[in-house]
């Protein structure tokens, strides 16, 4: 390969980069830190931006590429902010103080006593209830957290018969957490069948042909 073939082949990596923490960002949220990452998912789009940049001016400085035309960039915003406004009509496009998607979709009136009251708590708030609540309230835990996105958080203890769910903005949030640790704890493992009876008369597996079976 040559210096020019290396370079651009180095933009097109940076650039799947950067999406990839985009998709990331999307995902789990621009301030949540992946485990075994050492910076939230907003740095780490702008470090990745930041080599992109590097690659490209290194390609501009070979003579391959140019730098973009006086007024590109303001040009590039003003109509990505001309359509967003276009989305925003056609209803596609939220706002920032609107609810969150799951949230809308809830179907309230169909909800257990149990998942009224947790979702009207707020951070920092706790509540308890009998042992007798804890399949609604598991349910309930999964089926918010997901909802909410990591603004809230709901965390179950049990102790003397009695459930005590604490409500708390959780400092990293991965959706699928919730869930998995909800399925972990209240799936329970399969029941250990018995072994079947021995058909009367038949002792065992006929050794020189397994389809058939020896009389006894």
């Amino acid at each position: 390969m040559t210096r020019k073939e290396h370079l651009l082949t180095i933009l097109a990596e940076e650039c799947a980069e950067i999406a990839k923490c985009a998709s990331k960002a999307l995902r789990f949220g621009l301030h949540d830190k992946e485990p075994g990452q050492e910076f939230i998912n907003a740095d780490r789009i702008s470090q990745e931006y930041g080599d992109l940049l590097g690659v490209y001016k290194l390609l501009v400085r070979d003579g391959y590429v140019k730098n973009p035309v006086a007024g590109a960039v303001q040009a590039k915003i003003d109509k990505v902010t001309a359509f967003l406004k276009v989305s925003k009509t056609c209803g596609t496009l939220e706002s920032e103080d609107e609810p969150l998607p799951l949230v809308v979709r809830f179907q309230r009136h169909r909800w257990s006593d149990a998942r009224r009251q947790m979702d009207a708590m707020k951070n920092g708030e706790t509540l308890t209830l009998p042992m007798a609540e804890f399949f609604n309230v598991s349910a309930s835990r999964a089926r918010l957290n997901d909802a909410y996105q990591g603004t809230r958080s709901w965390t179950i203890s049990r102790k003397g018969g009695i459930l005590t769910i604490n409500c708390s903005k959780p400092h990293s949030s991965h959706p699928s957490h919730s869930y998995e640790k909800h399925m972990a704890k209240t799936l329970r493992k399969p029941a250990r069948l018995a072994p079947p009876k021995p058909l009367p008369g038949v002792r065992s597996v006929h050794p020189q042909n397994p389809g058939t079976l020896a009389r006894a």
